[in-house]
């Protein structure tokens, strides 16, 4: 082969080789740079369904990998936040409330070490949580649990003067009998736990004794307050009232005195 022609050979493969090389270059540069910008991180997510006071364990957790840049406030990447470190000796934490296969652990859904999760972390800020008597048909058939919101309202009286009235509106249910989980009660609730303020645990301790409670079930979708009268039986079949009636006006009482020497009596003309 003459030189001239091997020259030119040469150059071409060189040509094409660096053609190669450049191409792949630029093609792999921006995976690589996109694979560098999003960083994973471990993160721990329930493996089973919890209810809300069940201790968690290491067999309870399942690890996941989650975009370090985006961790939501409070996630956990250490196992040891939440099973402690081996030989410890440290009691478990405990749930909340009720955790679903999947749910991401954080910190606001665990107790402390060894704190006993009761009913009062569930309470927000000066609020109260009071009971109020329940069964089948003023608890909506059994169909509550914690964590729906309902309405209040009283019924009063008795035959013609029946009458009902709201008055309590969107309260939160934290409990049904001896269950804080949001889990349905096995049977009829006896008695329904709301969180209320101050001032509403007042009405209802009054209502409770004045009459019958019933709970209406609230929807989650835009339910709206509005200030409700209340109703009386003549409303509901719709009758007005009938007028009281007025009492006649006594005739005057018109007496004469007798006297018939030292004896008086008075007579009566009417």
């Amino acid at each position: 082969m003459r030189p001239a022609s091997l020259l030119v050979a040469l150059f071409g493969i060189v040509i094409a080789g660096g053609s190669v090389w450049f191409a792949q270059s630029h093609l792999t540069a921006p995976r690589n740079a996109a694979a560098e910008e999003i960083a994973l991180a471990k993160v721990w997510v329930a493996a089973h369904e919890l209810p809300a006071g069940a201790a968690v364990t290491a067999a309870d957790l399942r690890a996941i990998d989650w975009p370090a840049n985006a961790l939501p406030d409070g996630a956990i990447t250490d196992p040891a936040q939440i099973v402690g470190e081996r030989g410890s000796g440290k009691e478990p934490r405990r749930a909340r409330h009720l955790l679903v296969a999947g749910d991401l652990i954080v910190e606001a859904k665990l107790g402390g070490f060894g704190e006993d999760v009761s009913l009062i972390n569930k309470l927000g800020s000066n609020t109260r949580a009071m009971s109020i008597k329940a069964d089948a048909v003023t608890a909506v058939g059994g169909f509550i649990t914690p964590g729906d919101r309902v309405d209040v309202v009283l019924t009063q009286g008795n035959y013609g003067e029946l009458r009902a009235a709201t008055i309590l509106q969107d309260v939160r249910v934290i409990g049904v009998d001896q269950s804080v989980s949001g889990t349905a009660a096995s049977g009829a609730a006896r008695t329904i736990t709301l969180e209320v303020t101050p001032g509403d645990s007042q009405k209802l301790a009054l209502a409770q004794r004045a009459g019958t409670l019933s709970l209406t079930l609230r929807t989650l979708d835009g339910a709206q307050d509005a200030t409700l009268d209340q109703i009386t039986l003549n409303d509901l079949l719709g009758q007005e009232e009938a007028p009281t009636p007025r009492a006649a006006p006594s005739a005057p009482v018109r007496t004469v005195r007798e006297r018939r020497g030292t004896d008086s009596s008075i007579i009566n003309l009417n």
